[in-house]
């Protein structure tokens, strides 16, 4: 079971949901006939893959060296250079007509593009033209061209017009009449021609591109026309321009930079020249062929002459010494003779080995003869002889080797001589050599820029792809009949729950006692529910006055006061019905008011009725005699918003009961009825609520019966118009 603020919350929406489906059902009509007469958009959409110079193609060494100026491919910039006018503009120069032209129907203009049936060249001189709307009516051969200053100028089909200062000529579309010679031609069209700005302008409006990923270099170019060929052109050629415009930037800019390179390739060839030719004056100057290998020539030289004056000095230093022992005397000529190391040539060891010869000659000859002996002298001559050779030879030994020994000086210092200033000229070579040497690698890396630029411009290829090209649409991308009437019934659906609860919270104000016990103490003792038939109400009234009348709330001269804060008829039937019913039981039964109303029918009453006036004494108190009579007494005083005295019969009455309807009272009664409880005191005041629980339709039948009137008559009327309208919206279409 649901809980009773669970079915008070959806009581609203269940109430009012016949006004619901009836604004759905509205709405739902309104959409079709809305889709119906609205013109199609369609949308063509085409797809570039990006180059990436890190994968792929251009990841190759051949093609980086052939793309070395290209950057890395940025996915946002690459949307941006498609939707820029350097695209645009060539999109506009490659569309075929600088015009738009439309059927004029009775409804709406459809652009024609491609399916018009006449062809418009102009030659346009005046700019007030441009952008401004012409009226065309075709009749066989002839025509009535209403400029934009409504003037009419009458003219034949292949032959030009004048206005102002510009040039028309308006011939058959001879082509599409081939294809199609059923198409009509005879009939009235309005032309715009464009400016080359606002044809830009209305591209750019109609194109969405966009990346399919923010990781994936794809873009994705789509365009929105009436014209589903024209659709698919514009998309195409955006995309096609942007392919060559890539193409034709890459060339150019290989272009430039091969012009550029050639420049620079002449500069650096004649400073490389100049450099070389600097080179070869320093070295024929300076007498140089290679430093470095001479340097070591020369190095090497003058180690050989050091070591050969070494040798020299030491022979010179041993002949020296010899010369000094020999000249110590003859006598001491045999122990001298080992010193002869440094004099070892074959003829002194030949003439030492003779005086050696001579020496032992001697001494044998001494054994038989005397010193003074001839044989003795002999020898001992031939012995100085040979000394005095020696001497000799050691001199001029000695001298040769100063002579030598001075000319090793001279060529050792001649040797050094070259090294003076060879730093000097080693800087400059080396500044010279280094001078050729950058020139030379500046040379040869423009020659492989060049090369590779050449190669680039030769190469007449883009690494962006169009992965798919756009097609012809076959069906419209605006209006979705089906997402049109849905999100039109879902609006209804919503306008008319917001509608139900908005009615049904100003129309049933109370609904239910538990309304009243959430605003007052004031207790409720009874809640009168609608009656279906006059069966429910009698059994029901039956029950309740025996309740009453157990409860002692009627008592033989004892007064029941039964009011309302307004004047509310609901309160005359509530007394109407308890009093009948209390005369059903045999009760006598008195109804007192103050005013006859239209809810009493005083010729079929079965109780007694009278007027408050007739049971009050002097002392406005009840005169309990004429009430002592009757055994139930029920009185009526009037809206006690409206009369004083009802005040005071309020309180001179022993029981004291407001009625209020679920249907008709304002929360406002209740703190009426608490301002009332707490100004009289010693009231006891209770309430009934009729009407309990009673939420019909937040619309009344009638309303409702009325409302699905008008729709009919309404949707009938459009039929029978738009039966009518037929054949004028086939033409508007065609």
């Amino acid at each position: 079971m649901l809980s009773k603020e669970i079915i008070s919350t959806i009581r609203p929406f269940l109430r009012g949901l016949p006004l619901t489906i009836l604004l759905v059902i509205a709405a739902v009509w309104m959409a079709g006939k809305y889709v119906s007469y609205v013109t199609p958009t369609y949308e063509s959409t085409a797809r570039i893959k990006l180059a990436d110079n890190e994968i792929g193609p251009t990841g190759s060494r051949l093609y980086d060296d052939m793309d070395y100026f290209a950057t890395k491919n940025k996915i946002a910039a690459e949307i941006e250079l498609i939707k820029s006018n350097v695209i645009l503009d060539k999109v506009a120069d490659n569309l075929s007509d600088n015009y738009i032209i439309y059927r004029v129907g009775d409804l709406h203009s459809t652009e024609l593009y491609d399916r018009a049936p006449i062809k418009i060249y102009s030659v346009i001189n005046d700019s007030d033209l441009v952008e401004k709307t012409f009226q065309l009516s075709i009749y066989e051969d002839t025509y009535t061209l209403t400029t934009p200053e409504e003037k009419s100028i009458r003219g034949e089909l292949g032959r030009s017009i004048t206005v102002k200062n510009s040039e028309f000529l308006i011939t058959r579309n001879e082509e599409l009449l081939k294809k199609r010679p059923d198409l009509v031609i005879n009939d009235n069209y309005k032309f715009v021609i464009k400016s080359k700005t606002k044809l830009v302008n209305e591209i750019r409006s109609n194109l969405d591109v966009m990346a399919v990923d923010k990781d994936v270099p794809v873009v994705r170019i789509s365009y929105k026309s009436t014209v589903p060929r024209k659709a698919h052109d514009v998309v195409n050629l955006v995309a096609a321009c942007y392919i060559r415009d890539y193409e034709e930037t890459k060339f150019q800019t290989a272009d430039t930079t091969v012009t550029f390179l050639d420049d620079q390739l002449k500069q650096y060839a004649q400073e490389l020249r100049s450099s070389e030719s600097n080179i070869e004056d320093f070295r024929n100057s300076e007498n140089i062929i290679n430093i470095k290998q001479e340097t070591e020539t020369d190095l090497r030289k003058i180690a050989d002459l050091k070591k050969q004056l070494s040798n020299i000095r030491m022979n010179l230093a041993a002949i020296d010494t010899l010369n000094s022992y020999i000249n110590k005397g003859d006598d001491h000529f045999l122990r001298l003779a080992p010193n002869f190391e440094a004099f070892n040539d074959l003829l002194s060891t030949e003439l030492v080995k003779k005086i050696r010869a001579f020496q032992a000659e001697k001494k044998e000859l001494l054994t038989h003869f005397t010193p003074e002996h001839e044989k003795i002298r002999v020898i001992d001559e031939n012995v100085h002889e040979i000394i005095v050779y020696i001497k000799e030879s050691i001199h001029n030994t000695k001298v040769n080797t100063k002579i030598k020994l001075e000319n090793l000086e001279q060529d050792i210092a001649d040797a050094e001589a070259v090294f003076v200033g060879l730093p000097t000229r080693e800087k400059t070579l080396g500044g010279l050599e280094r001078e050729n040497q950058l020139n030379e690698s500046i040379f040869r890396f423009l020659h492989e820029k060049k090369t590779e630029a050449e190669i680039a411009r030769a190469a007449n290829m883009s690494f962006h792809r169009i992965i798919d090209y756009g097609e012809i649409p076959r069906k419209p991308n605006s209006p979705n009949p089906g997402l049109f009437k849905a999100l039109a019934a879902f609006l209804a659906f919503l306008l008319g729950t917001l509608l139900s609860y908005l009615i049904f919270n100003i129309r049933f104000k109370i609904g239910d006692d538990s309304f009243i016990q959430k605003r007052t103490l004031i207790p409720v003792i009874k809640t009168v529910p609608f009656f279906k038939n006059k069966v429910s109400e009698q059994l029901f009234f039956s029950q309740w006055s025996s309740v009453l009348w157990i409860n002692e709330y009627f008592k033989p001269g004892s007064v029941l006061c039964i009011s309302s804060v307004y004047d509310n008829r609901q309160k005359e039937f509530i007394i109407d019905r308890l009093a009948t019913s209390l005369s059903r039981m045999g009760k006598k039964t008195l109804v007192l008011f103050n005013h006859t109303h239209d809810e009493y029918d005083l010729r079929n009453l079965k109780y007694s009725t009278g007027f408050i006036a007739d049971f009050r004494n002097e002392q406005n108190g009840w005169d309990q005699k004429k009430l002592n009579k009757f055994d139930c007494i029920i009185c009526d005083p009037g809206s006690l918003s409206e009369d004083a005295e009802s005040f005071m019969l309020l309180s001179a009455c022993a029981k004291q009961i407001l009625v209020m309807d679920a249907l008709k009272s304002k929360p406002s009664e209740i703190d009426q009825a608490n301002e009332i409880n707490e100004t009289l005191h010693g009231l006891n005041l209770e309430i009934i609520l009729n009407r309990s629980g009673y939420y019909p339709g937040i619309v009344g039948r009638e309303q409702l019966y009325q409302a699905v009137g008008y729709v009919f008559r309404f949707v009938n009327r459009s039929a029978s118009s738009g039966s009518k309208l037929i054949p004028k919206l086939k033409q508007a279409h065609r």
